[in-house]
């Protein structure tokens, strides 16, 4: 059985890559990302899903609260809380990955003692960040304009 790996709308080289790889693509709606192996082991199928550990919290909130719960009564609510963890925990792995390439050398170019001197593409994945971190508070206000105190 070939995997299964779910990616995002705007990760299409990531998606190609895993089509190279004999990996079925997934296009996920919510924010969901993770690759699925179904393997066999003393006649049982199991499941094996790994998924970078910032998107483990975000799947326990979703399917705790969200998957399959259409019918609960404060579903559209929570699908929205989940959809803006999503784009927090992509924030967090942007991170990750910028702090990993800062250690590898990667975007400091200088350090002082007040100020770091940084190349282009190092300030473009900052703002990268901050525009992720925008759009996050930005989804929250949005869901917190449609609450009303309830006294």
């Amino acid at each position: 059985m070939l995997p299964v790996a779910y990616y995002l709308d705007d990760e299409n080289e990531l998606r190609d890559s895993f089509k190279e790889n004999d990996i079925i693509p997934k296009l996920s709606e919510e924010g969901y990302r993770s690759i699925h192996y179904i393997v066999t082991y003393k006649n049982y199928y199991l499941e094996i899903q790994l998924r970078p550990l910032y998107m483990e919290q975000w799947c326990m909130c979703s399917h705790n609260y969200v998957y399959k719960k259409e019918g609960y009564k404060n579903y559209n609510f929570l699908n929205n809380m989940s959809l803006i963890l999503s784009g927090v925990i992509d924030l967090s792995g942007e991170i990750g990955d910028f702090m990993k390439d800062i250690y590898n050398g990667k975007y400091i170019l200088q350090q002082s003692v007040n100020s770091y001197y940084m190349n282009k593409d190092g300030i473009n994945s900052i703002d990268k960040m901050i525009e992720m971190c925008n759009n996050s508070v930005q989804d929250l206000l949005k869901l917190k304009e449609r609450i009303e105190l309830q006294e």
